[in-house]
C-alpha cells in the first residue's frame, strides 16, 4: 500500500533528484553525505509518508537549502542548476520510487547500498522500467540483510 499517490510520487522524484543534483553538482557535497543530512534533518521522514506533498510543493533546490541549512548551517548557497537530468538527478527520483513501491525507510535502504553506487547504476538502469530497478535493489537488500523484503 502506498503511503500517497502517484501525483505526489512524481513530484517527490522531481523533487529529491533535483535536491541531491544541487547538492552534488551545485555544492560539492558527497551523495552519500547528502543523504545523511537528508534523512537526519527529518526530511527523508516527510518523503515517506503522507507529509511529502507538503515539501514536494517547494523546489528541490529549496529543499537541498533547507536541509543544509538546518544540518550545516549553511547561510549562503550557489545559484540554482539549470535543470538538465543527469545520473545523480535519476539516483535520486528513482529512489524516491523504490522508497515508494516497497515502502522501506530510505535510512534501511541506504544501509545496504550507497547513493554512490545507485548513481553508477545510471547506464545500466535510466531507460529500463522502473520495475527493473526494483528486481535489482531487492536482490541487493537480499544479499545484504538476507531478509528479501
Amino acid at each position: 500500500m502506498h503511503t500517497y499517490n502517484e501525483f505526489t510520487l512524481f513530484l517527490a522524484r522531481e523533487n529529491l533528484g533535483e535536491a541531491l543534483e544541487y547538492a552534488v553538482n551545485a555544492c560539492g557535497l558527497d551523495p552519500d553525505e547528502f543523504m545523511t543530512l537528508f534523512i537526519n534533518s527529518g526530511f527523508a521522514s516527510l518523503f515517506e509518508g503522507r507529509d511529502c506533498v507538503s515539501v514536494s510543493y517547494r523546489s528541490g533546490t529549496e529543499n537541498a537549502m533547507e536541509i543544509l541549512r538546518r544540518m550545516k548551517g549553511m547561510t549562503e548557497f550557489p545559484p540554482a542548476l539549470d535543470g538538465e537530468i543527469k545520473a545523480v538527478y535519476w539516483a535520486g527520483s528513482i529512489l524516491v520510487y523504490y522508497q515508494w513501491e516497497t515502502g522501506r525507510p530510505y535510512r534501511d535502504i541506504l544501509i545496504c547500498i550507497s547513493m554512490k553506487d545507485i548513481i553508477g547504476m545510471y547506464d545500466s538502469f535510466h531507460e529500463a522500467p522502473e520495475s527493473k530497478f526494483v528486481d535489482i535493489m531487492e536482490a541487493i537488500i537480499a544479499r545484504k540483510d538476507g531478509s528479501g523484503k
